[in-house]
């Protein structure tokens, strides 16, 4: 029975079927069904519908953040949507725990943004920097510990400090139905 409340909830969340391993107890269950109910209790309290946050979630810039429905932000995730596109997060992805998209390193220069699109998972202890813009496509995964940063400083002065010398930035654009793996 609570098998089926899962899967029926899990189906209305991320409009995907699943078939629970009959293996996973009943208890097991019941606790993530009371984690993930506090944790839409959490995202609806932040004003997102149909959206699960987890404990110790740091959001920056919130008006500049877009969440779609049947989200999960894992536990202590950073947000920082400080830019000029912020961060849009499409329907049904998942950031794992411990994670941060960070959109601008400097508001002395705000970086471009950071868009993830439908169906994306991202594993724990990822970075993602999105200051020369950042697109993840639908339905990529990507595994712990990802890293990528627009920004690479200049150093073309000899005689002037690496820090004052600026940034080049670059786009990427991770495709749809991709797989980046683990470091």
């Amino acid at each position: 029975m609570i098998i089926r409340f899962f899967e029926t909830m899990y189906f209305k969340l991320k409009k995907r079927e699943i078939s629970i391993d009959v293996r996973v107890s009943s208890m097991t269950l019941l606790f993530v069904i009371i984690r993930s109910f506090v944790s839409l209790v959490r995202g609806s309290l932040r004003g997102y519908k149909w959206v699960l946050i987890g404990g110790g979630v740091r959001i920056t810039s919130r008006r500049q953040l877009t969440i779609d429905s049947g989200n999960v932000i894992g536990q202590y995730t950073v947000l920082n949507a400080t830019g000029i596109n912020g961060i849009q997060l499409g329907k049904s992805s998942s950031i794992a725990d411990f994670c941060i998209l960070k959109v601008s390193g400097s508001m002395l220069d705000i970086g471009l943004g950071i868009r993830i699109e439908d169906g994306v998972r991202i594993g724990e202890f990822s970075h993602i920097g999105g200051a020369g813009g950042v697109v993840i496509g639908k339905n990529t995964i990507i595994g712990p510990y990802f890293s990528c940063h627009l920004e690479n400083h200049v150093f073309t002065k000899e005689n002037v400090l690496y820090k004052d010398q600026g940034v080049e930035r670059k786009d990427i654009d991770v495709g749809k139905n991709c797989w980046a793996g683990a470091k």
